[in-house]
């Protein structure tokens, strides 16, 4: 009877060892799992975004400054209408976070197992690129409202003092 109490007890003690293990992992790296299946989905997507960056052909006529700015407002109008959900649109880098993965268009669930996701009642800017400054980087993040997927290296952006930046 002795034995069996002290084998009990020494089998919750290595759980609970194990358990405090596991915590401290899992609060210092993130789950080692979700970021082994974050970095897979990622992998995926970058394909995905590479073919599509290949076939963009833009018509940028360059005469004047407004006749350009307007040749790129009109391919991002119809980047912007050719992204369905699930569908890689861009790079989001936060480089004080290091943060660099594809952002996808959606905050569906399984949208969100690929990555960050743009919410689809929000505009897409019709820019080619965009950055922001400290003062309005958290203007942006309304405006835009990103949602975060599975990987947790996202999910502490409110600490970063210089601003997020996005690539379509």
């Amino acid at each position: 009877m002795r034995r069996g109490i002290r084998l009990l007890g020494t089998l919750l003690a290595t759980a609970g060892v194990l358990t405090l293990l596991w915590a401290l992992l899992v609060w210092q790296w993130q789950d080692p799992f979700t970021a082994v299946y974050t970095k897979w989905k990622q992998h995926q997507l970058a394909s995905q975004y590479e073919k599509r960056t290949r076939s963009f052909e833009p018509a940028i006529s360059g005469v004047t400054q407004a006749a350009e700015q307007e040749s790129i407002a009109r391919e991002a109008k119809q980047y912007r209408r050719s992204s369905r959900r699930g569908q890689v649109i861009g790079r989001l880098r936060v480089p004080r976070m290091g943060v660099n993965m594809l952002l996808v268009n959606g905050t569906d669930h399984d949208t969100l197992k690929k990555g960050p996701g743009r919410d689809e009642r929000t505009f897409m800017r019709e820019r080619t690129g965009s950055s922001t400054s400290p003062g309005t980087a958290q203007r942006t993040w309304r405006r835009s409202r990103t949602s975060t997927g599975f990987g947790a290296a996202t999910a502490s952006r409110s600490r970063s003092r210089t601003g997020p930046s996005s690539t379509p």
